[in-house]
């Protein structure tokens, strides 16, 4: 259990993880409005006094936040179970239009280089990039 999960303004980011691992993969939008934006530097309240679940963008960014278009959902009780009927969107991803998903996300320049915008994040796209024998250019 945890009280923050991270998520990403970015459609395409969303995309990017889907297709990671072999199972199939599912993009859940949610609009932030439907849920609620805590701000803490306009608020009394601070994220362990919250009752029920926010998004809050965060004000210290680090890469990976700032590349990923990152914000997080906070949670009062980790141990409950997030319902969300009717505000949310469900797009999947089957297991076998992944590597071409892929591809196209690579194409519109969304890679782990990019996305993860570290060494590791590199090392990951040069993996990649040799593996289905893409251009090294």
């Amino acid at each position: 259990p945890t009280r923050l999960l991270d998520w990403t303004t970015n459609p395409l980011i969303a995309a990017y993880f889907a297709c990671s691992g072999q199972r199939m993969g599912q993009i859940i939008a949610v609009k932030t409005s439907d849920i609620g934006l805590l701000e803490i530097s306009s608020s009394q309240d601070t994220p362990f006094e919250i009752t029920t679940p926010q998004f809050i963008y965060p004000t210290a960014v680090a890469a990976r936040i700032a590349s990923q278009r990152g914000l997080f959902s906070v949670h009062a009780d980790p141990s409950k179970n997030w319902i969300l009927r009717d505000k949310t969107e469900r797009f999947e991803i089957e297991a076998s239009v992944k590597s071409a998903f892929r591809d196209y996300l690579y194409g519109f320049g969304v890679d782990a280089a990019m996305v993860m915008a570290d060494l590791d994040g590199l090392a990951d796209n040069l993996r990649w990039r040799y593996q289905e024998k893409r251009q090294l250019t």
